[in-house]
């Protein structure tokens, strides 16, 4: 009786199998991770050590951001958004004109509100959110804003580098 059920489960198997490996063709998620850093506005703001990473996942179907921060002010709630640069060049150097003040469309962001221990997490989501095969990464961008919409921390969304095989 038991071998009719194990054929069937390893038939499933094999069925399965294949669509995977179709789904390995370089039809994965882009993956792409910034660094924020705390910029002069910071300081100003009484939040020098704002730091924090972000994590982009583009997907064929759905796009996921998330952010994590430290070094915010405990129970203050602050804006985050992902940015296209406009040239090129680094859009969260000092005095840049190359960054986009708007957002990049189509994201929704939960709040990002700081913990009594200055640490903050939120995402994003988007399905809009088209990165172009031969992008480097370099184009986009997140930054974190006071509810003014002064910048306080800014981060290079860069291209995670794919994993050698090992033969």
């Amino acid at each position: 009786m038991r071998t009719p059920l194990l054929l069937g489960a390893a038939l499933a198997v094999a069925l399965v199998t294949p669509a995977t490996a179709a789904h390995d063709d370089g039809k994965r998620a882009k993956v792409y991770r910034a660094h924020l850093e705390a910029n002069e506005a910071a300081t100003a703001a009484g939040v020098p050590d704002a730091r924090g990473r972000a994590h982009l996942k583009d997907g064929r179907k759905r796009d996921k951001v998330s952010l994590r921060m430290k070094g915010l002010e405990a129970g203050e709630t602050y804006l985050w958004h992902v940015h296209q640069a406009t040239a090129a060049g680094d859009p969260c150097a000092a005095g840049s004109t190359v960054g986009n003040p708007a957002p990049y469309p189509g994201f929704t962001y939960r709040e990002l509100t700081a913990r009594p221990s200055g640490n903050a997490r939120s995402k994003g989501k988007s399905t809009t959110f088209p990165v172009a095969e031969d992008d480097t990464g370099q184009d986009y961008y997140v930054n974190v804003h006071l509810q003014d919409g002064t910048v306080i921390a800014c981060g290079v969304l860069e291209r995670k580098a794919k994993r050698k095989d090992s033969d």
